[in-house]
């Protein structure tokens, strides 16, 4: 295997040389990847998935509220409606209660006007039959009157 791995860097022309900097590099690296993870990585990748969960708790928060709101949207749909048909029912009773006080206003107006009409109708009766009963107690003396007129004599 290290013949292998010596003729392909022969073939590519690629000379590499171990020494001590390939070590002090190398435990660069190490140190700086260590230090880089704890300092910055590790926190940085905290916070994204802290990020994450909290979109995801909004996300269902959101998605229940918006449950909520509908049903209380439905609920409150259900209450007009309700409503609407009270007022409509008092309505129609506010109607069927005029409709009866007019009736009886217009019951009680015949019933006067007719009470009255009947009083009229009875004065005037009287009234015609007392002046006929005065004119056939003034027929003889027209009578006479009108033929002295009419015939001088």
């Amino acid at each position: 295997m290290q013949v292998l791995s010596t003729e392909i860097l022969n073939a590519a022309n690629i000379r590499l040389d171990f020494d001590g900097t390939t070590l002090l590099i190398l435990v660069i690296f190490v140190a700086l990847h260590r230090v880089l993870k704890t300092l910055v990585f590790t926190p940085f990748l905290s916070d994204l998935d802290a990020r994450d969960a909290a979109t995801e708790r909004t996300r269902a928060e959101a998605k229940e509220l918006a449950q909520k709101a509908e049903e209380l949207a439905k609920r409150h749909a259900a209450a007009v409606d309700a409503a609407r048909a009270d007022a409509e029912e008092a309505r129609r009773a506010l109607r069927v209660e005029g409709l009866a006080h007019k009736e009886e206003r217009v019951s009680a107006a015949r019933a006067e006007a007719d009470a009255s009409y009947a009083a009229a109708s009875s004065v005037l009766r009287e009234q015609f039959a007392a002046a006929r009963a005065q004119a056939l107690s003034q027929v003889d003396a027209l009578a006479k009157e009108i033929k002295t007129k009419v015939l001088g004599a």
